[in-house]
């Protein structure tokens, strides 16, 4: 199998998984925080205000359990392969998702917590895959193939939501239910794993096999610590605490600023994500032609929190917001594909998956720190304030790099 064919396979896995991902978008606000939906079904035990924390609380678990789980995964898979990990953590999403489903069907909480838990410590499927497009990629070659992956992002963000929109209107159909959803979520990831199972090659060096069991523990300490992409993983995990507070609050305001109902915000979703694909396809390519990924960190984050800002005034356009979140996510790419191309470029190329590992568990925790916090602020305060809290914590990161990165 070609290069060029294997990438092929990772991006479609990586949409599948995407998709099943997303479906969680639109239903999960309307779930715990909008008593006024047909879909709502927080026990009458439980305030509204007690439903936003949970809402953040169910949000940050998945990537709290991706934040413990993703750099030994991203480790293992330099030692045994590509597939074994990414076949084991895409059968953690089939059992999640099944789990999640019976959950929504019984009102159960502690379910609804927990299988997204437990998806995240099984859910190093992205870091395992971005190793392996490290793997079979060029210097010249990652920041364009790391981009049309995130545009796999872009198109399962965009599918995702809209599919769960159709999936949960029970009108459409007698059949369907909030639960149905996350059924078929779990039936498209055992898509994923049999697509990897029967066609992906190995793409791993798997040199490292017969070293010590502290070694991962090591190898993670030096990246953290020690190497020249420290400051890139701090960058990364500040970035994501912020377009956490974003992605956390998001559908709930838009849901109560425009009115939107499920099958509405799953068009908005699709809006968006056509977006991203275009960033990422042909936007983003240019961007980076010719320059230095690593220089393009700070304008990035910056241009990011600017969005952020405007997204936080515009509040009575429907049309204006939508063109704002499209600035939104042009700049979240370049961002995202910058800090990621530069690690893997500063990183050895036998260690791709320990240090794209040590990125993704960053990146989670950054995204599990606001859940709980920012779900008490914004029940204290408005689920606005959470785009300002977004947009200081980017600018404040594209600060603390610059000054760092200089001193370098």
């Amino acid at each position: 199998m070609s290069d060029a064919r294997t990438f092929k396979v990772l991006f479609v896995t990586t949409l599948f998984e995407v998709i099943a991902f997303a479906v969680i978008i639109p239903i999960l606000p309307l779930l715990l925080t909008e008593p006024s939906s047909s879909l709502f079904i927080l026990p009458e035990r439980y305030s509204v205000d007690f439903g936003l924390v949970l809402l953040g609380a169910i949000t940050a678990a998945y990537p709290f359990g991706q934040f413990l789980s993703t750099p030994i995964l991203g480790e293992l898979s330099d030692r045994y392969g590509r597939r074994p990990l990414l076949m084991m953590s895409i059968a953690g999403t089939v059992g999640a998702n099944i789990v999640f489903g019976y959950g929504v069907m019984t009102a159960s909480m502690p379910l609804l917590l927990g299988a997204k838990l437990f998806d995240g410590l099984t859910g190093g499927n992205i870091s395992v895959v971005q190793a392996a497009v490290a793997d079979i990629s060029s210097n010249e070659e990652k920041s364009e193939r790391f981009s049309k992956l995130g545009a796999a992002f872009g198109v399962g963000l965009a599918l995702g939501p809209a599919i769960a929109g159709v999936l949960s209107t029970a009108s459409l159909a007698s059949f369907l239910s909030p639960s149905t959803p996350f059924f078929f979520a779990s039936a498209l990831s055992l898509v994923s794993f049999s697509l990897v199972y029967f066609v992906l090659r190995e793409t791993s060096p798997m040199e490292v096999s017969n070293e010590d069991m502290l070694e991962p523990f090591r190898r993670i300490g030096f990246y953290l610590f020690r190497s020249d992409v420290r400051g890139l993983f701090f960058a990364n995990l500040l970035y994501f605490v912020g377009f956490a507070f974003f992605t956390t609050f998001v559908s709930d305001i838009v849901s109560n600023r425009f009115g939107l109902n499920q099958l509405q915000l799953g068009g908005y979703y699709l809006l968006i994500g056509t977006t991203v694909i275009g960033s990422r396809f042909f936007a983003v390519p240019k961007i980076f032609e010719g320059r230095e990924e690593r220089s393009l960190v700070v304008p990035g984050l910056v241009s990011t929190a600017a969005m952020l800002f405007l997204l936080y005034l515009v509040d009575s356009s429907l049309p204006l917001y939508i063109f704002t979140t499209g600035g939104f996510a042009l700049a979240n790419s370049v961002t995202q594909v910058a800090i990621q191309s530069s690690v893997s470029i500063g990183s050895q190329e036998d260690e791709q998956g320990t240090a794209l590992g040590i990125y993704s568990s960053m990146r989670a925790l950054g995204q599990s720190i606001p859940g709980i916090t920012a779900g008490v602020v914004v029940a204290a305060l408005a689920t606005d304030i959470a785009f300002v809290l977004a947009g200081g914590t980017v600018l404040s990161t594209a600060l603390l790099f610059w000054l760092t990165d200089r001193n370098q």
